[in-house]
């Protein structure tokens, strides 16, 4: 069995600023879209996928506010593997989530001009 994402212990773990409030907020639609997605995926009996998709969310909503350490690279990676492994196939319910999360986050673990968000979600 291979390992899905990139660990964090594969990293130099260099913790960024945290998000802003409206970051967080939009972090937190993410989250919920994700919740669907796995209810969706519950209904369907992918339970691998669930467990895949549950992995690459559980720490945002404590590292957003300083547990742990908050990195926008790693997120983006672990969001980034989930989509590598699930998103060649189509179902309802697929999102986008690193798209997503750039909307909030522009690539690299910038922020957007004066901490905020490259365009709005």
């Amino acid at each position: 069995m291979t390992t899905l994402y990139v660990r964090r212990e594969n990293f130099a773990m260099s913790i960024g600023p945290l998000p802003t409030e409206e970051q967080r907020i939009k972090l937190h639609g993410l989250v919920a879209a994700a919740f669907i997605e796995i209810r969706l995926l519950g209904w369907a009996g992918e339970s691998e996928q669930i467990a895949d998709l549950a992995d690459a969310f559980h720490n945002i909503p404590r590292e957003i506010y300083g547990w742990g350490g908050w990195n926008v690279d790693i997120t983006r990676a672990m969001l980034q593997s989930y989509q590598d492994k699930y998103h060649a196939k189509s179902y309802s319910g697929t999102t986008n989530y690193v798209s997503l999360f750039d909307t909030i986050f522009l690539p690299g673990g910038e922020q957007g001009a004066a901490g905020q968000p490259a365009t709005p979600l």
